[in-house]
């Protein structure tokens, strides 16, 4: 950056830079606060309980290895839940700090990527949308590997773009080992890393002027070949006892690309407004793009740090297609296709950065509006996106453990199987001492008559098997004690 040799412009120069990097203080540790926040107030989620009382316990290999057979085992996540654990408090707060903690690597290299990379304008308009997307937010409040997988993929493309423009080769082993640390956090992140190897060898190769290109090849041998190592039995693993059922069976526009959308908006709906919002978006993304492509060819250039972008998202998306069609793989969505925004939003912001006059700010201006006006009107303290009928448990638990309290005896409950996990994580803690669980041991649609209240998920959850529509208690006749319209949740009583 020229420095200007008239002080009144120094001054002015000196001045702008200050309130910029006020403006990323200030957004950064706002939402570093609504992070803290909500991982201290969030009820625990079905996920969440799963994974502490099935993983967390098992010793160190068979969580690396996958020894349980289950996607919910989120390597690094549970590692790290353990090793927190280990320290005395086995709170929700200490399973979720691995995340919070990971958010301050996001900003971090979100940060480096806007100042270093991008101008002022495009920069900030990066790195407040990588911030303010409030599905991508919930998974740094909760104890889930897709946080820590957001982190390390972030830092991986950091890397990359040093490596476009360096050609180095520790910028090589960086790039793809924190790629990999994204994989370990949430095998999804897989379908980042394969591209990114390719993008990396492109990036290194092209460079006619590269040295060192033996020592180039034997590093990537050496950190894919242990990469493969480690990930190879558990998803083996997974592969082998069908357990990697969580996706969508039509396209990537219909179950990816719909499913992010609808989520970054924080509804399960989908709407007429879900496709005027993502048909727009495209059209205008796609229009960038090609506007990005053809400056680079007028100009003569060929893999820029935004042409590669461009590349490592292009490959993402077909690794996706193409292991729907050849091995018979389900369409990542909602939390999986999660690595799919920060690359959209980097590849949106590069070609934002190519446009100088002031009037071509009007849109991308208005994207951050939506974009902020979307998360104002969702950010809230209570719940989830996904797991959003976890979000009343301990308030239901509390006013009938009052009721049991009052006429001092136990009351016992059943309820529709998503709230299961939650409900047995905090009764087993003895938190509830007037409730007892009725719930059937073999069969979860089965309606115990005696309880005393049925909580009923009011919403089917279609990827998970859970039909509102087909449950036995809608057969009965019952009364509604208490309910939460939002969420549709009811707390039903005198189950006849």
């Amino acid at each position: 950056m020229k420095v200007p040799r008239h002080p009144i412009l120094f001054m002015n120069l000196i001045a702008k830079i200050e309130k910029l990097t006020l403006a990323y203080g200030i957004l950064g540790v706002s939402i570093f606060a609504y992070i803290l926040l909500r991982a201290l107030k969030l009820d625990i989620t079905y996920d969440e309980a799963r994974t502490i009382k099935d993983f967390v316990p098992l010793n160190y290999i068979n969580i690396i290895n996958c020894s349980s057979s289950d996607a919910n085992n989120h390597i690094l996540n549970t590692l790290l839940i353990k090793i927190f654990y280990s320290f005395g408090s086995n709170t929700i707060f200490f399973a979720r700090l691995p995340n919070v903690l990971a958010f301050i690597l996001y900003l971090f290299y979100s940060y480096k990527i806007a100042k270093e990379f991008l101008s002022d304008f495009a920069g900030f308009m990066l790195f407040a949308l990588l911030l303010i997307n409030p599905f991508l937010l919930d998974f740094y409040s909760i104890a889930r590997g897709y946080g820590l997988g957001l982190s390390f993929q972030i830092m991986s493309i950091y890397y990359f773009i040093l490596l476009v423009r360096n050609k180095q080769l520790k910028l090589v082993v960086l790039t793809l080992v924190s790629g990999a640390f994204a994989v370990l956090s949430n095998l999804s992140e897989l379908n980042y890393w394969v591209p990114l190897l390719f993008s990396v060898v492109l990036a290194y190769v092209l460079n006619n002027n590269s040295r060192n290109k033996p020592t180039f090849w034997l590093f990537l041998f050496l950190i894919t070949s242990l990469f493969a190592l480690i990930i190879y039995e558990p998803i083996r693993k997974l592969h082998q006892n069908g357990d990697l059922y969580y996706g969508g069976n039509s396209n990537f526009y219909a179950d990816t690309l719909i499913s992010l959308t609808k989520y970054t908006r924080y509804t399960p709906e989908t709407s007429s407004i879900t496709y005027v919002i993502l048909n727009t978006f495209i059209m205008l993304f796609v229009t960038r793009v090609c506007v990005l492509l053809i400056i680079s060819i007028k100009n003569n250039v060929s893999f820029t740090a935004g042409n590669s972008l461009i590349v490592l998202l292009t490959l993402a998306v077909l690794s996706t297609i193409s292991q729907h069609y050849l091995f018979g793989t389900l369409y990542l969505i909602d939390r999986t296709a999660l690595f799919y925004y920060p690359l959209i939003m980097l590849v949106l912001c590069y070609s934002y950065d190519l446009m100088l006059e002031s009037l071509n700010k009007v849109v991308p201006m208005l994207i951050l509006a939506l974009f902020g006006y979307n998360f104002l009107t969702n950010a809230n303290m209570y719940k989830t996106a996904l797991w959003y009928f976890d979000s009343h448990t301990t308030s239901i638990l509390h006013q009938i453990n009052e009721t049991g309290q009052l006429e001092n005896r136990k009351i016992t409950i059943d309820f529709s199987w998503p709230f299961q996990k939650a409900m047995y994580f905090y009764t087993e803690q003895g938190l509830y001492p007037f409730i007892t669980i009725v719930k059937s041991k073999t069969d979860r649609e089965e309606i115990n008559e005696k309880a005393d209240y049925f909580i009923y998920l009011g919403k089917s959850l279609e990827k998970v098997g859970y039909d509102s529509d087909k449950q036995h208690i809608i057969n009965y006749k019952k009364d509604t004690a208490f309910y939460f319209k939002n969420e549709a949740v009811y707390v039903f009583s005198d189950i006849r």
